[in-house]
């Protein structure tokens, strides 16, 4: 029910304008009847209409009492349920996509933002130079708020629901490129980098880079790995126990965080080669020299990658010590550490382990890029194999007289 009201205005030029007060049902808390009041209409046919909007709001469960709340404050609120429900790690990978958010729509009205208001901001990002990958993320953490605000009746539909990110225009020479794999080292180049890092590489590079190429696991998973996460014992299988990952948000030694992985999938044990638990044996030895020397535990904590003080080693600063490996060859690929996940890829591709059996070892059930490094490596192996066959049909040819 609706009242509608002249009431003295001196800046119309009637000298009056129209109001509606309308019941909009009763306060649980207080028991009184509630009530909407909208003012300002220059002529009554107006005021109706503005009460007709509204009440078609109401029957669609809207909270009207909110219908002027800001992009920005929605995001408060779903942030402080979010964050419960998601690693620290997860969080700081969302800053990023919500600051894009708030920049563009934290002080503009929740209800002024349309499927094409929206579509605009993501043809913003497109044409200011973002990457696909970066702008379906941001389209992604969008998606969460927007479904946040149509669950608590602020919003009918999501902006987002029809929207798509456009896929960048791509050159002739990016389209020539899309058959290309990330980068990983072929045999002879992990050959010359363990080599190099085993000459020349710092405390620990040798052992880390090692276990990088031939177990394929994650730089935090390897820094977050302990000794008892290690069976290292003749006649047993010999595995690498995976059961968390190590987040350091700002690169100092002494702040870090042991986090479980990202996936179940991720939860697993790694096979280790004889080569390799020869190696860690050796470097648990190191370690007892250091502890000895120092007079004292090596690492309280028991971490296998442990600097002399105790606290597991730095993603950042391996980066660093792998550049200064790589400084000295003459290898023109852009090399990460995560290249050395694509690297094990190859090699156990080569040495004929099936695709399902690496993805495990990797700790994921699907993955395109690891799928083209397996069917580029494969692909070569076959060509390898029909040219030797060629050859020796060629040397058998000729040995062969025709009549």
């Amino acid at each position: 029910m609706a009242t509608f009201k002249k009431e003295k205005a001196k800046r119309s030029k009637n000298g009056y304008t129209w109001y509606f007060v309308m019941d909009i049902g009763i306060d649980p808390r207080t028991g009184k009847r509630k009530q909407l009041k909208r003012r300002g209409f220059a002529t009554k046919a107006e005021a109706e209409k503005a009460c007709r909007e509204l009440m078609n709001k109401l029957s669609k469960g809207l909270d009207i009492e909110k219908e002027n709340i800001l992009f920005k404050e929605v995001q408060a609120l779903w942030y402080k349920e979010y964050k419960q429900t998601v690693k620290v790690s997860t969080l700081r990978a969302r800053k990023s996509e919500i600051d894009h958010l708030l920049n563009y729509f934290g002080d503009i009205k929740l209800k002024k933002i349309s499927r094409a208001v929206y579509q605009e901001f993501l043809d913003h990002l497109r044409d200011n130079g973002y990457s696909y990958n970066t702008i379906s993320g941001i389209h992604t953490t969008a998606g969460m708020i927007f479904n946040y605000a149509r669950q608590e009746d602020l919003i009918i539909k999501s902006p987002t629901e029809f929207a798509k990110p456009q896929s960048p225009k791509l050159t002739v020479e990016e389209l020539e490129a899309l058959d290309e794999i990330e980068n990983f080292l072929e045999g002879d180049e992990l050959v010359e980098f363990l080599d190099l890092t085993e000459k020349h590489g710092l405390f620990l590079d040798f052992e880390y880079f090692c276990m990088s190429a031939f177990t394929g696991c994650r730089a935090g998973e390897r820094l977050a790995g302990k000794w008892k996460d290690l069976c290292l014992e003749d006649g047993e299988p010999k595995v690498f126990k995976i059961t968390k990952t190590l987040y350091c948000p700002k690169n100092k030694a002494t702040e870090y965080y042991l986090l479980p992985p990202k996936t179940p999938a991720a939860v697993r044990e790694v096979p280790l080669s004889n080569f390799l638990a020869a190696l860690l044996k050796r470097l648990k030895i190191k370690q007892a020299k250091i502890a000895y020397a120092n007079g004292r535990k090596f690492s309280d904590d028991d971490f296998i990658f442990a600097r002399p003080d105790g606290n597991p080693g730095n993603i950042k600063k391996m980066d660093t010590r792998m550049r200064r490996i790589l400084k000295r060859m003459n290898i023109k690929k852009k090399i990460t550490q995560h290249t050395f996940r694509h690297t094990f890829t190859s090699l156990a591709a080569e040495a004929g382990v099936p695709l399902e059996e690496i993805q495990k070892i990797l700790g994921h059930e699907n993955d395109e890029v690891t799928k083209k490094v397996y069917l580029h490596t494969t692909k070569k192996s076959k060509e390898k194999t029909s040219q030797q066959f060629n050859s020796f049909v060629n040397e058998l040819s000729v040995k062969i007289q025709f009549s």
